[in-house]
């Protein structure tokens, strides 16, 4: 199969007169930042995971990865929502709307998160790259959902 044959069968499946081009690579963005974020979580599980093991939370200490993990899956799966966005998908705009719900949540959380740890210790540096994706990615996020909630006749 050709790679234009492909994009002529994308073409045929597409819902409406043209997908979402603009959303669908700013959602794939959000995914790299999510990814980004997943992966600074993953470096600082490190510091978090042997001060919980040094104190004897041993078990706890094995949970402390799993945010990050977590935002690493949903970071790829918003860039293939992204993908499905360009080509005009229904179901990209129901995953859309799941991530970038998340991803407000999250973003919130995160920023709220450094922002009391660089309070009690200054000296991390892992907080200021967090406190700004995590402000870039609310933003985003909270566009996203009111652009794809007000042009979901697209896809439907």
């Amino acid at each position: 199969m050709s790679k234009e044959k492909g994009l002529e069968d994308l073409k045929k499946t597409s819902k409406g007169k043209g997908g979402s081009w603009l959303y669908g690579f700013i959602l794939m963005g959000l995914g790299i930042l999510v990814i980004a974020l997943g992966l600074l979580d993953l470096l600082n599980y490190n510091e978090v995971a042997g001060f919980l093991t040094d104190n004897g939370f041993a078990d706890l200490a094995l949970m402390i990865a799993i945010p990050g993990v977590v935002n690493f899956v949903i970071g790829l799966f918003s860039v293939i929502a992204g993908f499905g966005l360009i080509i005009d998908q229904e179901w990209a705009w129901g995953i859309s709307m799941l991530i970038l719900c998340y991803s407000t949540v999250m973003g919130a959380v995160y920023a709220f998160q450094q922002t009391a740890s660089i309070s009690v210790n200054p000296s991390n540096v892992w907080s200021l790259p967090i406190i700004s994706i995590s402000i870039v990615v609310i933003i985003i996020s909270i566009a996203g959902l009111l652009y794809l909630g007000l042009t979901k006749y697209k896809y439907a």
